[in-house]
């Protein structure tokens, strides 16, 4: 009786494993194609049928790299978007959050859920009064202009998982501070800021994420000087032909700051959808 229920489950977990290999390759598919693209002559990645052996070529990396600033312009108006963006997310999303978590506020669950709410309004409904906005201010094709656009859609996102994170800590420590002699605000600062460390990291990943793949307002509001990699990389195709080397290698370049980021704060991000995403 032992033995065939012993069976059965290594079955069970046999064919669990094989599913979710399944799914897992089904999903990474399209980006082994694109990297082994990159690498590939133009003869190789558009043969029929495709061909699996081939002699890697540096020759579409050289061509983003010279014929355009790739690294050196696109990739690091992308680095002071999404840095500038998580920063003031960060401290904004922190005290606003803070505030909900422990004020007692009439309807402050409701009020939680509209904020959050704003997360949910999809990009292009808002890209043409953002875009009027912005050129009514003169901020057009600027770091600053861009970086508002993007708060507009990480700050409710930020105020809604640091809320999940802050309704966690007993509100005893906060009472114990201001007996202490600390304002409530020092008592944020000094005790409650420093046990949600994992948080902020949590929060500022996620920050990162939105801002370094956001397409649709970083193309409606940038031309030349604030232009981001997402942005950059649909310029590849054209109305008569499409240079897929190209695209492929800059996909790639794209996606590896990202790819970087997930392995070296795999834990914070697993914490961040487990616990302080679904509290609230």
């Amino acid at each position: 009786m032992v033995r065939p229920r012993l069976i059965k489950n290594r079955i069970k977990k046999i064919a669990t494993y094989a599913i979710l290999t399944s799914i897992t390759a089904i999903i990474l598919f399209p980006i082994f194609w694109m990297i082994t693209t990159s690498f590939k002559s133009a003869r190789d990645f558009l043969a029929i049928p495709p061909q699996w052996i081939f002699e890697p070529t540096l020759v579409h990396y050289g061509e983003i790299s010279v014929a355009r600033p790739f690294v050196r312009g696109y990739m690091v108006n992308s680095l002071i978007v999404a840095l500038g963006t998580t920063v003031v997310c960060i401290i904004l999303g922190s005290l606003a959050a803070y505030s909900i978590a422990r004020f007692e506020i009439k309807g402050k669950e409701n009020l939680a859920f509209w904020v959050f709410s704003q997360r949910m309004i999809p990009a292009p409904a808002v890209a043409l009064p953002l875009y009027i906005l912005m050129r009514q201010f003169g901020l057009l094709d600027t770091y600053f202009g861009l970086i508002l656009m993007y708060i507009t859609f990480n700050l409710p996102f930020s105020i809604w998982i640091l809320r999940g994170f802050y309704s966690e800590i007993p509100r005893e420590l906060d009472e114990a501070a201001t007996i202490d002699g600390c304002s409530r605000l020092g008592a944020f600062f000094r005790v409650v800021l420093p046990l949600s460390a994992p948080a902020l990291v949590v929060t500022a990943i996620f920050c990162i994420v939105f801002s370094w793949n956001e397409f649709m307002l970083a193309l409606v509001a940038t031309a030349t000087q604030s232009k981001t990699l997402p942005v950059a990389v649909q310029e590849f195709r054209g109305w008569h032909e499409t240079e897929w080397g190209e695209v492929c290698a800059s996909g790639g370049v794209t996606i590896l700051p990202l790819l970087l980021i997930a392995i070296l704060f795999e834990r914070y991000l697993v914490r961040g959808l487990t616990l302080g995403a679904v509290k609230g």
